[in-house]
């Protein structure tokens, strides 16, 4: 399932989206057949490779739809009576956000 900013609306993914290619253009072959699939992750991204974002500024629900797409993907908190949308685009360079919803403290983690 995709939570996204059009409504706030579920979508699920297409099947088709999920299955591999049958053929890959022989530029992609050349590209995986030099991957180093025997390097290490920690030798690739750097230790804190990944700077986690400390309360980020939120804007409202009607800024919010000027700014992204409807379609955008979001990780949503609803907590009492607060929402918060932490954009996929955003949490993709930061991974974790440390952040309140209300007076609580959260973590979301992408």
């Amino acid at each position: 399932m995709l939570l996204t900013m059009g409504n706030l609306r579920l979508n699920f993914l297409g099947a088709g989206l999920l299955l591999p290619t049958l053929a890959l253009p022989a530029f992609a072959q050349d590209i995986f057949s030099e991957a180093d699939y025997e390097r290490n992750a920690r030798q690739v991204i750097a230790r804190d490779g990944f700077p986690v974002l400390n309360f980020p500024e939120m804007r409202d629900a009607a800024k919010a739809d000027r700014e992204l797409r409807e379609d955008e993907p979001v990780i949503g908190v609803f907590l009492g009576n607060e929402a918060k949308a932490y954009p996929i685009s955003v949490m993709g360079s930061h991974e974790l956000a440390n952040d309140l919803c209300g007076k609580i403290p959260i973590a979301v983690s992408w």
